[in-house]
């Protein structure tokens, strides 16, 4: 719980930080800083925060790594796009970690941009 309050008073940082700009660059300026705190907290967690689901990730990763990208395609019960955004992150970096980074960092990214 206190991570959440950590990031939740972070994010009123943010925000008064972001009053210190001009009119037209205060949101931009808002949603990067505020979205680090987030990228963090998602980027950050153990394998078993959330339920089952990322564990199921952490294993794909791991699983990406041990077959070529049409087997990996034909094992994992996922959809082919994200399995080679896996595929794809698991030749780079080897920690599972990081798919939980770069996730995080794409939906934040995203979600602050829209």
């Amino acid at each position: 719980m206190a991570v959440y309050l950590t990031v939740i008073f972070l994010e009123f940082i943010a925000y008064a930080i972001s009053l210190n700009f001009k009119e037209e660059q205060q949101n931009k300026v808002f949603l990067t800083i505020g979205s680090i705190p987030v990228i963090l907290v998602s980027a950050l967690r153990y394998r078993s925060v959330g339920g089952n689901d990322p564990i199921n990730y952490y294993n794909n990763f791991v699983l990406s790594q041990k077959f070529d990208l049409p087997t990996f395609l034909e094992t994992a019960p996922m959809e082919d796009g994200y399995l080679i955004f896996v595929k794809m992150l698991s030749s780079i970096f080897k920690d599972p970690q990081w798919l939980f980074f770069w996730v995080a960092l794409v939906c934040t990214v995203c979600v602050s941009y829209f």
